[in-house]
């Protein structure tokens, strides 16, 4: 123990759970207001997803293992997620929708190294390529854009209303990129 205690590399033995530390770091991160509130409800719903979805979360933080978390990772692009409505069918992860999962699990990974609940080299994330980020499988939507008559439409009736956003959509008509 002394020899861990010179190098560093002791930690305090504590039972945290890998959904009771992301938990805590998002509750710290809403107390220092260092996210604006749409953004940290989108992180605690993505909180939710992980809890739901990655089974491994419930273990404390410092047994999860590289490829527990991998095969976990890998399930996601196959999962239906939860139906919103009740005219909406299941549908599947998107990619930014995994790339957020995958942020916030990397995330408490390194909260973790901070408050010393597990050591650097117990963070599967500090060795680069070590966790997969999960890549969709869904479908991509194709997007067609308005035909010129539509355009003349859309414009013709955006002018008949008073609304707040009026003028913004005007200008993305006309954006050239």
């Amino acid at each position: 123990m002394q020899e861990k205690l010179r190098k560093g590399t002791h930690i305090i033995n504590k039972p945290d759970t890998f959904i009771k530390l992301m938990n805590e770091m998002l509750d710290e991160l809403e107390i220092d207001k260092e996210l604006k509130d749409n953004s940290l409800n989108r992180k605690r719903d993505t909180a939710k997803i992980i809890e739901e979805f990655i089974k491994c979360s419930r273990k404390q933080i410092k047994n999860i293992t590289a490829d527990e978390l991998n095969e976990e990772l890998r399930k996601l692009p196959e999962m239906k997620k939860f139906v919103q409505s009740k005219n909406r069918e299941e549908y599947r992860f998107s990619t930014s929708y995994l790339n957020k999962i995958f942020s916030l699990i990397r995330q408490t990974f390194h909260y973790a190294v901070l408050k010393e609940v597990i050591s650097k080299d117990l963070d599967p994330f500090e060795i680069e390529g070590k966790i997969k980020k999960p890549k969709s499988n869904k479908n991509t939507k194709v997007i067609k854009s308005f035909s010129r008559n539509e355009c003349i439409k859309f414009l013709e009736e955006l002018n008949k209303c008073d609304h707040k956003f009026a003028d913004i959509l005007r200008i993305q008509l006309f954006r050239t990129d």
